[in-house]
């Protein structure tokens, strides 16, 4: 029997089904022994029913022989592979959708290719309970004002389309880790695990501090027109927004916001 090969696993990813029946899960960020959020995304899995995309149809076929360890594969491949197939899984989900994500960097599939797939599905009623609408309506509001704001900046540091449409999906972003915690603390039954959950404020916190250092090292034009001591006005306008329509998250956004400006 032949090994699997990039080109046949590319053409199955597009045959095969990658629905989740209503059972959609998504995860993404871990740091060695700070926190995993693959691990707390199986766990609730299991105990909950859900249907990740390792336990779809495609998402079978491709972890099985493990594509890591065949060695014909080239990294770039795999990424290539894995991201069509989060892309494909995400465009298929009906109904609601559960995140482990809190953490996850920018160059994560969660942030680069699922948030994109997700504000484009058609079938998706809410993430971490939140009304999916909103979240699409937050990504475009956050568009339009950067367009806005751009006009009036010199062309030495307007932002890029590529730069505003990052801006744009970090402020989706924020907004699914911080109803993701919401969602949890709902459903907390102790202290013990009421403190696991409020300890994700703290990966988000981490995640935004290193990306923005990241920025000001490469001298990013996202930081142009800031001093050291500003965060991405994205994030502002995201956290604002999402207080604005949703008062019940202060507790938990206001940490957020008052470290991002230390």
């Amino acid at each position: 029997m032949s090994l699997p090969n990039i080109k046949d696993d590319l053409r199955m990813v597009y045959v095969l089904s990658f629905k989740s029946d209503g059972r959609a899960i998504l995860y993404s960020g871990k740091l060695k022994d700070a926190f995993n959020n693959w691990i707390l995304a199986g766990n609730y899995a299991k105990q909950n029913n859900m249907r990740p995309i390792e336990a779809t149809e495609g998402g079978m076929y491709i972890s099985i022989p493990d594509r890591y360890k065949i060695k014909t594969y080239e990294p770039d491949d795999l990424l290539r592979l894995w991201d069509r197939a989060s892309t494909k899984y995400c465009l298929s989900i009906e109904g609601s959708v559960k995140t482990f994500v809190c953490g996850s960097t920018n160059e994560s599939t969660f942030r680069r290719k699922e948030i994109h797939a997700m504000m484009r599905a058609k079938d998706i009623t809410n993430i971490n309970g939140s009304a999916h609408e909103d979240y699409v309506l937050l990504r475009r509001a956050t568009l339009n004002r950067l367009r806005d704001e751009n006009k009036h900046l010199p062309d030495d540091q307007k932002l890029s389309g590529k730069e505003r449409h990052q801006m744009a999906i970090n402020a989706v972003f924020l907004a699914i880790a911080a109803n993701e915690i919401i969602d949890d603390l709902t459903h907390a039954q102790n202290d013990e695990e009421r403190d696991d959950i409020l300890s994700r404020i703290d990966h988000l916190e981490n995640q935004q501090d290193i990306e923005m250092a990241a920025k000001r090292a490469a001298k990013s034009s996202f930081d142009t027109a800031a001093n050291d001591n500003e965060n991405d006005p994205a994030t502002d306008e995201a956290l604002n927004e999402m207080l604005m329509a949703n008062p019940h998250l202060h507790p938990i956004l206001a940490p957020l916001m008052s470290h991002a400006h230390h």
